[in-house]
């Protein structure tokens, strides 16, 4: 076989220049050589036999070796493998042993659906298209019995994200059981990362990702985050599965939890905010007891159509208090436009990307004052 191609649209995966090489000797096929791709850096080979015995399946033996292989390609993983794997049984039944490193991974948490979105279950009649399979051509196929005993080692480089978490793990997990029920059960450790939460920085401080061995897969995550500020150091607890994760918040020395947020988002006390900033504070509150308050700025934003809405404590009164909404005009143009609560604190502002390291700001304010900046970054 030369320039063979296999491609899994459900799973994203892809194998390219498949080359095969079969020499028959009686009674057995033996595989001289096996290569291919995995349409990108990544390489398969193979090399075994297959016995000519009808009455036992067909045995076989193949040992396999792969290289930087993507196996698939989901919108919220991809993963870059190497390992020695062994592939012995028959057309029967088989087993698949050995052991696979992980190169590089990344896993995105899904986001939570808002509350007012409903999924509604639409029902198609009168629909033109082929007759519908009676009860035993719908049925589940049958499947080729392939068992996996396999043990993965995750040395790090695996990338967890989503939901303000930006994290890095390692670890070993042992995958057993039917390929089409596995078993995934291992722990795997933070190695280093952040959480975002309210829009401060919270560094992991410690965490794991235990996997049970339920099908499917359920990860459940125990992380600890933490934010230090001139009066309290904030402790984020991050726990539950990954599909439903649940947050505590604490602090040291102890606080209750509107203390707590009251000095990490405007940095004093609770008793001391302007009324603008309880509005912020109560929908902060809603957000840890449920996972996803109200939100009124997100939804006002939405409704406006911006990109960006927020409030601003830009001094130590009440009066220095703003309101600040931005939208891009195109990819490299963003505008700000910024109102505090005494009329001339308005200004507005624009930031054009000339190229993704130089960018140009010019600022006016409502005194007509003006001015232009040109700033430059490099991200490593």
């Amino acid at each position: 076989m030369r320039k063979g191609l296999y491609e899994n649209l459900r799973t994203g995966t892809i194998v390219r220049d498949i080359d095969v090489d079969i020499a028959a000797r009686t009674p057995v096929l033996v595989v001289n050589r096996a290569t291919a791709s995995d349409g990108e850096k990544g390489l398969l080979s193979a090399q075994g036999q297959f016995e000519f015995s009808p009455r036992q399946g067909f045995p076989f033996k193949l040992d396999l070796v792969l290289e930087k292989t993507r196996p698939f390609r989901y919108d919220w993983a991809s993963v870059i493998l190497g390992g020695d794997l062994t592939l012995a049984g028959s057309f029967s039944e088989a087993l698949l042993t050995g052991r696979i490193r992980v190169d590089t991974a990344e896993f995105r948490i899904p986001d939570r659906l808002a509350p007012e979105i409903q999924n509604l279950q639409v029902i198609e009649i009168n629909k033109p298209g082929p007759t519908p399979k009676t009860a035993v051509e719908a049925g589940t196929p049958n499947l080729w019995p392939l068992s996996l005993d396999l043990t993965v080692v995750v040395p790090g480089r695996v990338f967890l994200s989503g939901r303000g978490l930006d994290s890095e793990w390692q670890g070993e997990v042992l995958i057993k059981g039917e390929a089409s029920r596995p078993s995934v059960a291992g722990t795997l450790s933070v190695v280093r990362g952040s959480v975002n939460f309210l829009g401060k920085r919270f560094e992991l401080k410690k965490g794991s990702l235990f996997l049970d061995g339920s099908n499917p897969p359920s990860p459940r995550i125990d992380v600890e985050a933490e934010s230090r500020s001139r009066e309290i150091v904030a402790t984020l607890h991050l726990v539950g599965p990954v599909q439903a994760l649940e947050m505590k918040l604490s602090s040291d020395p102890p606080l209750p939890s509107d203390e707590i947020l009251s000095r990490l988002l405007f940095g004093r006390s609770a008793s001391s905010i302007t009324p603008l900033q309880a509005i912020q504070l109560a929908d902060s509150i809603n957000t840890l007891a449920r996972g996803g308050g109200l939100d009124l700025l997100g939804r006002t934003r939405q409704a406006l159509g911006l990109d960006q809405l927020t409030l601003k404590q830009t001094g130590k009164t009440q009066e220095t208090t703003a309101l600040s909404a931005g939208k891009y005009l195109s990819e490299e143009v963003y505008l700000e436009v910024e109102q505090g609560i005494s009329p001339e604190t308005g200004k507005a502002s624009i930031v054009w990307e000339i190229t993704p390291n130089v960018s140009v700001e010019t600022e006016v304010g409502v005194d007509a004052e003006a001015g232009i900046g040109v700033h430059w970054h490099w991200d490593y």
